[in-house]
């Protein structure tokens, strides 16, 4: 008999796919996170077109406001998702990012608009 015994048997692999990658990645690849939406995206969407849609309606003031607001807000929080591993389609957040800066820009000059009207009616000339 030899001094020598037998190796040890190596370690069990760690959870979550072996690769000590971060969940959602792993080497290299981006895997789905069990089926699990994100519907962060969309509702960024959504609240874009809204913030957009009612910038024509001069009754509808605070629109702009209430849609771009959350559309901007929704659409990073979607990105940051994205980034993490934990949802797909980054193009969502980007689009309701941008409905919700052109929402709230065209809330703007449309204000700016109705108060320049305003004060041509108050003005006497």
């Amino acid at each position: 008999m030899s001094d020598s015994a037998a190796p040890p048997p190596p370690p069990p692999p760690p959870p979550g796919g072996g690769s000590g990658a971060p969940p959602g990645r792993q080497s290299g690849r981006v895997v789905r996170m069990g089926g699990r939406s994100n519907p962060l995206g969309l509702l960024s969407v959504l609240f874009g077109i809204v913030g957009v849609g009612c910038c024509c309606c001069p009754w509808l003031d605070g629109a702009p406001l209430l849609g771009g607001v959350p559309a901007m807000v929704l659409g990073f929080l979607h990105i940051q998702r994205v980034r993490r591993g934990q949802a797909t389609m980054p193009i969502l957040g980007w689009i309701g990012v941008t409905l919700g800066v052109l929402a709230l820009c065209l809330g703007a000059f449309s204000f700016t608009d109705r108060f320049h009207d305003v004060q041509q009616d108050v003005t006497p000339y």
